[in-house]
């Protein structure tokens, strides 16, 4: 299962679930000092592999269409415009799991 982690700031969610439930985490945050430091804890965790972190705003996100099989947002919705963000997320989403 691959989780997108908008607005991830520190990474300390995506860590977590990772870390906790072993799927995969792409956090995004439009601040490239703390996904620096998001890095070097995952790495220090030994999860480097289920997480990567990558500057990005959540308004125009640099994947393609049904990349993820859920998301996050854990407080970022307020530094943004929520229905543009929450669209653009959507449109990540895979529609299979969506309907299921």
């Amino acid at each position: 299962m691959t989780i997108l982690d908008a607005g991830c700031g520190s990474g300390r969610s995506a860590i977590f679930l990772a870390k906790q439930y072993g799927c995969r985490i792409v956090g995004v945050d439009i601040e490239p000092t703390p996904l620096l430091k998001a890095q070097a804890e995952a790495i220090s965790k030994g999860l480097s592999d289920r997480v990567a972190f990558r500057v990005a705003n959540v308004d125009s996100l640099p994947f393609q269409d049904e990349t993820f099989d859920g998301a996050i947002f854990q407080a970022a919705l307020i530094f943004t415009d929520k229905s543009k963000a929450l669209k653009m997320v959507h449109q990540k989403i895979r529609k299979d799991v969506l309907s299921e």
